[in-house]
């Protein structure tokens, strides 16, 4: 079904997840982002194929950054979340990184918990840094530019915490970099 229509598919599960989120009951609000996760993460790799628009990329990135900023939300719900980023950014790569480094220039201009920053940071644990074309590649070494200035600040704060969240963050999203050039080499 998603072949013929896919942003029909991405609308009813947007609103599916606010009539079942309705609910009062934690578990229950809990079982329906797992599903709408995943629903999300399953569809979302027919983008190149089939495109949605750009007010629901937006409020795939809302939804995803609401979860991440929310004090009460379940680590295993923003890693699906972060894996749907992840998706969302081998085709529509400039929106996911735009809206991450506004996020860590945000996180680097207010005192925000650690926990916060950590979470954020997490996010990006499947963010695909693009190789081809150059435009796009030129645009992920910025972005890791921006997250190594982070790093940097983090180290000048003396924040070991922070420190080993942005290594471990930056070792995940190079490690598939890393990969390419292997085979290509």
């Amino acid at each position: 079904m998603a072949e013929y229509c896919l942003s029909s598919v991405i609308r009813h599960a947007f609103d599916w997840r606010l009539t079942k989120l309705e609910s009062e009951e934690r578990r229950t609000r809990q079982g329906v982002e797992f599903i709408f996760c995943h629903l999300l993460i399953e569809t979302l790799k027919q983008l190149n194929v089939h495109p949605i628009p750009e007010r629901d990329i937006n409020t795939i990135l809302n939804l995803a950054f609401e979860q991440f900023e929310s004090e009460q939300a379940d680590p295993k719900i923003c890693e699906l979340y972060a894996e749907a980023l992840g998706v969302v950014s081998e085709h529509r790569h400039p929106q996911v990184r735009q809206r991450f480094l506004a996020e860590l220039r945000n996180l680097r201009h207010k005192a925000v918990n650690f926990s916060k920053s950590e979470t954020i940071l997490n996010g990006m644990k499947y963010f695909k840094v693009k190789m081809y074309p150059i435009e796009d590649f030129t645009e992920s070494i910025n972005f890791l530019k921006e997250l190594g200035d982070y790093f940097h600040d983090a180290i000048d704060n003396k924040d070991p915490k922070l420190q080993m969240c942005l290594a471990k963050i930056t070792s995940e999203i190079l490690e598939p970099l890393a990969e390419n050039i292997n085979n290509e080499v």
